[in-house]
């Protein structure tokens, strides 16, 4: 949200074309006007609110022409905290406005990691998160967990993008602000070093807290007892509708030791990744 905005500038700007917004249902909204812009949005309502939504990573990428997907936008690639300065410095130019003045009402932070692995067999072994289960879509290239404050969203990026990488993108989607207000972060003024170090403390934490079955483990040398145990620790269901909630840490440490001692460790490659990706996106 754009506080105080100067709706004349963003009327005089001849970069931005506004229509009258159209409901589906009831045809059309007579109390704002929307300009499509880079793949996002500028509405402006009668009131006098100015929101700005949609991805500035995207929105960037098209600035840059570094394009792949020029229907919904490209946020495929490294997005650094100098990109995102830069950003900052262009929204400001586009509003008439300090930082400190547009608003996050939400906000997304993602990380995208190359792996030397096909990244659908990595989500195939996703199980739940905080007690709750993945749910998948797009053919199993797509998963994500819904919780009350935020959304984890894992997929197949360079699926998605027809790469020839396999691209994993990692994202936190706050649906609240509560969390970032508790370190900060209410405005585009507060997006720094130093906010930004506590964000990827957040992302790490939330990945780190996945619980998943690693589709590479060896089973010729595990005793007849844990090849039975991985048949339901293979399976979400075990997890939250047969086991109590006080009964998955033991288990959870049961299947995290074969893992580590048998398996190619897929999780641990890409939380080891998305650290050296943090140190790129924001250097020390």
């Amino acid at each position: 949200m754009v506080k105080n905005p100067n709706i004349e500038r963003l009327n005089g700007n001849k970069n931005l074309t506004f229509f009258t917004g159209v409901a589906t249902e009831t045809g059309i909204y007579k109390d704002r006007k929307v300009a499509t812009y880079h793949n996002c949005k500028i509405t402006i309502f009668e009131t006098g609110t100015v929101i700005f939504s949609g991805s500035i990573h995207k929105l960037w990428n098209s600035l840059k022409n570094n394009m792949t997907n020029k229907e919904h936008g490209f946020n495929g690639n490294t997005f650094t905290l100098k990109d995102i300065m830069f950003m900052k410095h262009h929204l400001m130019d586009i509003f008439g406005c300090q930082p400190q003045q547009l608003i996050f009402r939400n906000i997304e932070f993602g990380l995208n990691i190359d792996t030397n692995f096909k990244v659908k067999t990595f989500l195939s072994g996703l199980l739940f998160h905080k007690g709750k289960m993945f749910e998948n879509s797009y053919n199993n290239h797509f998963y994500k967990v819904i919780h009350q404050q935020y959304i984890l969203k894992i997929y197949d990026k360079g699926s998605q993008y027809n790469l020839n990488t396999n691209t994993l993108r990692f994202e936190i989607k706050f649906k609240k602000m509560i969390e970032l207000n508790g370190i900060g972060i209410y405005s585009m003024n507060e997006i720094t070093s130093k906010t930004l170090l506590m964000v990827e403390k957040i992302i790490l934490g939330r990945f780190q807290e996945i619980v998943y079955y690693d589709r590479t483990i060896s089973k010729h040398t595990l005793t007849k007892r844990e090849k039975e145990n991985l048949k339901n620790y293979s399976n979400p269901r075990f997890w939250i509708d047969d086991l109590k909630p006080v009964r998955r840490d033991r288990h959870k440490k049961k299947l995290q030791t074969i893992i580590e001692s048998n398996s190619n460790k897929l999780h641990q490659q890409i939380f080891i990744a998305m650290e050296k990706e943090c140190v790129i996106i924001n250097p020390r």
